[in-house]
């Protein structure tokens, strides 16, 4: 947060307000915070919520996120994505007084729809932005639209600019808004949905509202996992038959759709051409030579002269069944580096071995599904006390003693390293160890840090009344 400007705004409020004094607007600063719920506002967005109780309008506007707007906010500039916009229409007020407006959607965690009136509405056509690319909208107003949900709403006095984005954030963002066939139940709601196209694309002809003839598109777009889940999808006003993007057997995603019952109360996505964009994303690949994998762990690359591998744990969605899984090959082991916990990994039948239960990949992957495992990630996080028997997990705790290093002659007479830490939750505490060179992600941890262990082995000794979590070669742990 800008403490600079956060003081400057508190100036502005204490100015209107001269019976305030400074504490009583941090503490009413604090309450709207506790008012709205923990981990969804701000300090600067309270501020903005009281400034709008108390009547003042903020001169020194605040950039503010999607996720931080409020009904009432007045005079607020906000930072979004684009995602959409509908042509512009025209409308007569009580008044009869004609003017236009114009629908946005833009987007962050979720998708909001923006009011642009009169004058407002250029912006769009003269900054032509794509799915994706990082907006500025200012001196915006917040309302509850007719449905209930937020609506940001922009007259003259705002303008809307194009910001720089070189993380890409934005369509990153566009993959976490992005739908799959069967996650779409309701209808009513514009969506982001990607999915296989799995039929020729017809061309109907039709009469439209104004009574002139017109043309739209229909084709049926599958799951990408569960081909069996299919939704019809029609595009109405188009001046493109062509629409290249549209082949049978391409994976595409649509943005702009909106979910609609038909008269066998049937679920189908409608859109209109001057509304929705449509990405290809890769030839539909339905041969089930593919198998998705979701990546529970991922420990350190381990290089044995000119051979480099890393080992990690896989789980099958399907079953929820873990493999230990070794990759080889620093094409494969280049692509998998960056991935996190919750990935899905696409491996190709052909290329992978499985040898005692357990798999090895090499130049296997097919492809990397951000995030989209997460679901299934969720099946194997246990608090301490919920350790029964032995299995892969992930916990959350706290270290709550320094790493104890031992060394420990085996039956055999080789000496091997031992680490040990206690750690503890809400609910109790267990030892974590690890031995040989897993005793390296040990070695740094110091009390009070929080950690998350994926794919540690968690067990629990009832002989000794004790749990453990033993550290291997495909175990992750990282620091919050």
């Amino acid at each position: 947060m800008d403490k600079t400007k956060f003081e400057k705004l508190i100036k502005q409020i204490l100015e209107r307000n001269p019976k305030l004094t400074k504490e009583d607007l941090l503490l009413l600063i604090e309450r709207k915070k506790k008012e709205i719920g923990s981990g969804y506002l701000t300090d600067m967005g309270a501020l903005f919520l009281v400034a709008s109780e108390l009547d003042v309008e903020l001169k020194d506007v605040k950039e503010v996120r999607l996720k931080e707007i409020r009904d009432g906010l007045n005079g607020i500039n906000v930072i979004a994505y684009f995602l959409t916009a509908s042509p512009t229409r025209e409308y007569k007020d009580k008044m009869g007084k004609r003017g236009r407006y114009r629908t946005l959607y833009v987007f962050e965690e979720n998708i909001i729809r923006v009011i642009l009136w009169n004058n407002a509405s250029i912006y769009i056509d003269r900054l032509n932005p794509k799915p994706g690319e990082k907006l500025l909208l200012k001196n915006c107003s917040v309302k509850k639209g007719r449905s209930g949900s937020l609506e940001l709403h922009l007259d003259e006095k705002g303008e809307i600019t194009l910001l720089d984005d070189p993380n890409k954030e934005g369509l990153k963002y566009l993959d976490k808004i992005t739908k799959e066939i069967r996650d779409i139940t309701h209808e009513g709601v514009l969506v982001v949905v990607r999915g296989n196209v799995t039929s020729d694309v017809k061309v109907i002809s039709y009469t439209n509202k104004e009574g002139k003839q017109s043309k739209a598109l229909s084709f049926y777009l599958a799951d990408i996992k569960d081909h069996t889940k299919k939704s019809r999808v029609i595009i109405w006003n188009i001046k493109d038959e062509s629409m290249k993007n549209l082949i049978k057997g391409k994976q595409i995603r649509i943005v702009g759709l909106v979910p609609k019952r038909n008269k066998y109360n049937v679920l189908e996505l409608h859109g209109e051409e001057e509304v929705i964009s449509i990405e290809l994303l890769r030839d539909a690949n339905l041969d089930v030579s593919i198998k998705d994998y979701v990546l529970l762990s991922l420990g350190k690359k381990i290089e044995e002269g000119k051979e480099v591998k890393i080992k990690g744990l896989l789980i099958d969605p399907n079953t929820l069944h873990t493999y230990i899984t070794t990759f080889y090959g620093r094409n494969v082991i280049n692509r998998i580096a960056n991935c996190n916990p919750g990935d899905i990994l696409r491996l190709k039948a052909n290329n992978v071995k499985m040898e005692r239960g357990k798999l090895f990949v090499k130049n296997g992957l097919a492809d990397v599904v951000r995030k989209g495992g997460k679901e299934i990630l969720d099946k194997f996080s246990l608090k301490i006390m919920e350790i029964k028997g032995k299995s892969f997990a992930i916990l959350e705790a706290l270290t709550l003693s320094k790493c104890k290093i031992e060394e420990i002659r085996t039956r055999k007479g080789s000496i091997v390293k031992k680490a040990t830490v206690l750690i503890g939750d809400d609910t109790g505490e267990a030892k974590i160890t690890a031995w040989g060179d897993s005793t390296l992600l040990l070695e740094n941890v110091m009390p009070g840090e929080r950690v998350v262990i994926y794919g540690g082995v968690a067990q629990f000794l009832p002989y000794l009344e004790e749990r453990i979590v033993e550290i291997k070669d495909f175990t992750q742990i990282r620091k919050m």
